[in-house]
């Protein structure tokens, strides 16, 4: 099991941040240890050699008669949807009717 060392705390805290998640300093140490875990874990995943390896399973069919003949299609069923009040009630922000975030896009 190997550990990535270079998550830095304000990777954490950034992460916490965008969660929305308060974290200790004691916790931001912790969650630094679980992240650089997880992330080693995945790089050991990136080394093993997939690539003439059939896959077990797979969402989508093979069938094309299956997509031709409609099967896998519902009817549109409407249902009532909710009041914008409630819906934006626990978004931090709110303008016009919807939610107001911050950019995640820099210009270029």
């Amino acid at each position: 099991m190997s550990q990535i060392k270079d998550i830095s705390t304000e990777l954490v805290e950034h992460v916490a941040k965008l969660a929305r998640i308060k974290l200790t300093s004691d916790e931001v140490r912790e969650y630094q240890g679980h992240m650089s875990k997880v992330l080693g874990h995945v790089r050991e995943l990136e080394s093993v050699p997939t690539e003439n390896i059939n896959p077990f399973y797979s969402p989508v069919r093979e069938d094309r008669d299956y997509y031709q003949s409609g099967e896998f299609m519902r009817e549109d069923q409407t249902s009532p949807s909710l009041e914008v009040s409630a819906i934006l009630r626990n978004a931090p922000q709110s303008e016009l009717n919807q939610f107001k975030v911050e950019a995640v896009l820099e210009e270029s």
